[in-house]
């Protein structure tokens, strides 16, 4: 996977974060990874997404497609997560909850390309 490491992400095969530091105040943690997801936008999009038949990812029960693309020092794991269309996801686990959950950790995201169908019926 093309190098993300200007960005401050290690590789992403190195562990997660040591928590023994303690997690960044919440407000702290949506500043810092909406600056570093706005920075990495371009590069994930032009040098990481035309590759990924090329990278290690998995599917998610919850239909996505995962990547994971490095460890920040202070913010985490950074992945990239892919929704396929509904009817393409397939693989949809009953277990993992649908719609909005939470998680025992902060997350943060940014929608950087959306695929749409168009149907002509003539």
């Amino acid at each position: 996977m093309a190098s993300l490491e200007s960005y401050g992400l290690s590789p992403p095969n190195l562990p997660a974060l040591n928590l023994a530091q303690g997690y960044l105040p919440v407000t702290d943690f949506f500043e810092r990874s909406a600056e570093l997801l706005e920075s990495l936008s371009e590069s994930v999009r032009d040098t990481i997404v035309p590759s990924l038949n090329e990278q290690s990812g998995f599917r998610h029960p919850a239909g996505y497609l995962a990547y994971r693309l490095g460890v920040h020092a202070v913010l985490g794991v950074v992945t990239l997560r892919i929704w396929l269309p509904d009817g393409l996801r397939g693989g949809e686990d009953e277990n993992v909850p649908e719609g909005v959950h939470d998680h025992p950790y902060h997350i943060a995201s940014r929608a950087m390309l959306v695929y749409t169908r168009i149907a002509f019926i003539g």
